[in-house]
């Protein structure tokens, strides 16, 4: 019930308007010392680390997935104590990760991978079992010892229908055992690798569509989904009403047309709920470079920001949720242009530039 009053105020889906996100009044803050609550971390590994695509965070272990894909570093705290390299075609190998989750209470790393659900254990990495999946899932989240929640497609029995949603999937065998949030399939898509944040009672997510989006939160005691917040940009990132025609009828073409297109947004990642208000993130691309944007929404209102660390031109944005903290991954080309430094910016470039093989060091900071 608490978790719930402290929702309910921001249930714009229910019957109420989208609010408009206005990605062109966007208030720049300036991270020094003194206003970011910032923390800089190296991240301690005796070999060099592939670049970072994505990470996940749990209360005992940080796990972060290389740029090639097949690689997956285990970080305690501060430093990297096994890493998954099981690139292969063997038994318990994989040509390339397609996503991951942990268990913390049975210390198991899930994999998806070549059509496959790999275990490993944790810390070790040793392989445990593997079995097919009927399903191509893009997202995931162990609920329990027994059930992982998916972000899933798949054909019908008959062949013909396709399905997209959120389902419930057992993982001891793969099987769908509860679809819990039916969208369009074409229309809408869920965004759910890297933007699942857990909060109190159950997670957090974005669905964005071609008309407009919103943030669902998924309620562990119910089973249920439920939208919590719904938006769309402001006129000039919405998504061309050509390509919404287009895409009712030929998808090929929809598809052609839309990678065309370079300033509509799809919108809501890395939510994650503030005292009494939400935050998530876009990336507007502006001569072809993405800035991260934060969008704030509390008591009714939103904002937009966009954090630069004093001196410098690192705009840091997420890679994760840890602790209420947005937690990015910097390395030295993220430092390259730097003017007048603060004391911040001269301190986060002095650890990153002293770190072994130029691996990259974590930074914490709040979005107020």
């Amino acid at each position: 019930m608490l978790l719930f009053a402290a929702l309910s105020p921001l249930l714009y889906g229910c019957g109420q308007p989208a609010k408009t996100v206005d990605v062109d009044n966007v208030e720049t803050v300036e991270l020094t010392e003194s206003n970011s609550d910032a923390e800089i971390i190296p991240i301690r590994c005796g070999v060099p680390m592939d670049e970072i695509l994505r990470g996940i965070c749990y209360d005992d272990y940080i796990f972060l997935m290389g740029m090639s894909r097949n690689t997956i570093y285990c970080v305690q705290e501060d430093t990297v104590i096994s890493i998954l390299e099981a690139s292969g075609r063997g038994h318990g190998e994989y040509s390339s990760i397609n996503d991951y989750t942990y268990s913390k209470d049975e210390h198991i790393l899930f994999v998806c991978a070549d059509g496959k659900l790999l275990k490993y254990s944790v810390p070790e990495m040793a392989f445990l079992e593997s079995f097919d999946l009927p399903i191509t899932p893009s997202g995931m989240s162990v609920l329990n010892s027994k059930e992982i929640l998916m972000n899933c497609s798949f054909m019908e029995e008959n062949g013909k229908d396709a399905y997209r949603g959120i389902c419930v999937v057992s993982s001891q065998t793969g099987e769908v055992i509860k679809r819990c949030y039916d969208f369009d399939y074409i229309n809408k898509k869920m965004m759910m690798q890297c933007d699942l944040t857990t909060v109190p009672g159950g997670f957090v997510f974005p669905l964005n569509s071609l008309t407009g989006n919103s943030i669902l939160h998924y309620d562990l005691e119910s089973e249920s989904v439920e939208e919590l917040f719904a938006f769309c940009f402001n006129s000039n990132w919405r998504v061309p009403r050509r390509l919404v025609k287009l895409s009712k009828g030929d998808v090929m073409l929809y598809t052609m047309e839309d990678n065309k297109e370079t300033k509509h947004l799809e919108g809501g990642h890395y939510p994650n709920l503030i005292d009494s208000g939400l935050s998530f993130w876009c990336f507007p691309r502006e001569n072809g470079k993405a800035r991260p944007v934060a969008v704030i929404v509390k008591d009714g209102n939103v904002s937009c920001r966009s954090y630069v660390v004093s001196g410098t031109d690192f705009h840091p944005s997420p890679y994760f949720i840890h602790k209420g903290y947005c937690v990015d991954i910097v390395s030295p080309a993220d430092l390259e242009t730097a003017d007048a430094l603060s004391p911040l910016g001269s301190e986060l470039k002095r650890i990153v530039g002293g770190q072994a093989f130029d691996n990259p060091v974590f930074f914490y900071f709040k979005v107020e």
